[in-house]
C-alpha cells in the first residue's frame, strides 16, 4: 500500500477543488485525511493524504501536477516506510530522521527505486541517474 500526500498553500482556497480532480482523474488513488501544516514556520499548507496500490499512479499524479508547481507531493510512503520526501519536507527533519531515510534509499526495491528517482528528478535541482 502507497501513501502519498498532496500538498498545495492555504491561501489557494481550493482545497475541494482540487481533491476532486485528483479523485476524478485518478480513480485507483482513495482519499485518507486533510491536515494543515506550516513549513519553516512560514506558508501554511494543505495536505491531502492519498492511498493506493498502484506504484505508477503516484508518477502520473505528480506528471499531472507539473502543470502548478505550487502543488506538489511532499510525501510518499510504502506499507509504513518513507520513501520520498519533497525538497521542502527534506529542509524540515531533524538529523536522525534524515540518516534513516538515507538508509532507506541505499536498499529500495526497483519498483520504489524507480518512483522515488522520478519524483527527485521532478522536483529536486540534483537529478538521479533513473528515468520512469
Amino acid at each position: 500500500m502507497y501513501i502519498f500526500d498532496v500538498s498545495y498553500p492555504k491561501e489557494d482556497g481550493k482545497l475541494e477543488q482540487i481533491q476532486e480532480n485528483i479523485l476524478r482523474r485518478f480513480p485507483q488513488c482513495k482519499h485518507k485525511s486533510v491536515y494543515t501544516r506550516k513549513v519553516n514556520g512560514s506558508k501554511s499548507y494543505y495536505s491531502t493524504v492519498y492511498q493506493t496500490d498502484d506504484p505508477e499512479e503516484i508518477v502520473r499524479v505528480a506528471s499531472a501536477l507539473r502543470q502548478t508547481p505550487q502543488i506538489f507531493i511532499a510525501l510518499v510512503s510504502v506499507n509504513g516506510t518513507d520513501i520520498y520526501y519533497h525538497p521542502m519536507e527534506l529542509s524540515t527533519l531533524d538529523p536522525q530522521v534524515k540518516q534513516q531515510y538515507i538508509s532507506v534509499m541505499k536498499r529500495l526495491p526497483q519498483t520504489e527505486r524507480t518512483v522515488h528517482d522520478y519524483l527527485v528528478n521532478l522536483y529536486h535541482d540534483v537529478p538521479t541517474r533513473k528515468v520512469f
